[in-house]
């Protein structure tokens, strides 16, 4: 498969959930008026997906999206390192723990798992357990992380992959991800 492809506009996160209601025929201006107000409101929803793709794709062209491939600017903090292959292997080397996030700005997916499971008390965890947390952007389509994702016989992300030296592989861990889970991962294994 490809890692190059390209994705599809975003669909309509509301579509299936504000269908239009009919009533009674006695209700019939109520009926009107709540579907007036459902498809304005999905209108509304469909612009705000749209905004947020075309900011995130402007975002990933003043990385270097287009000419150059260069690696996304990661902003790293205590709890957050920029993925590289020489920082992984260094890792491995040493016998430390590590998570890496392949992630992208564009990646919805990602973002609800960011949002969901990365916790304060996930990253307290890591911690605890000397896990070290890497982020790898795909926003701007980088061929070394494309390869990483190839090497996990994946074709796109969310890809998330957890080791230690207990571990002979890296593990492969699910792309839906929530905070007892990763919990689980880092625990047990």
């Amino acid at each position: 498969s490809n890692v190059n492809q390209q994705h599809s506009p975003p669909f309509n996160l509301t579509e299936s959930f504000l269908k239009p209601i009919n009533f009674s025929s006695e209700n019939e201006e109520e009926t009107q008026s709540y579907n007036k107000d459902m498809e304005e409101e999905e209108m509304l929803t469909s612009l705000d997906l749209e905004e947020d793709v075309e900011d995130d794709e402007d975002e990933g062209e003043r990385l270097g999206k287009g000419g150059e491939q260069a690696l996304p600017l990661i902003v790293e903090d205590k709890n957050t390192l920029a993925w590289s292959i020489e920082r992984e292997s260094e890792l491995q080397k040493n016998g430390e723990s590590y998570f890496i996030n392949f992630t992208a700005a564009w990646c919805i997916t990602c973002k609800v798992n960011e949002g969901v499971a990365f916790t304060d008390k996930v990253f307290k965890e890591f911690d605890k357990n000397n896990v070290t947390y890497l982020k790898a952007d795909w926003t701007n389509r980088n061929p070394q992380i494309a390869a990483q994702i190839e090497k996990y016989n994946r074709s796109g992300i969310p890809l998330y992959i957890f080791w230690n030296e207990r571990l002979d592989e890296p593990m492969v861990l699910n792309e839906i991800l929530t905070e007892g889970y990763l919990m689980e991962v880092i625990n047990e294994n």
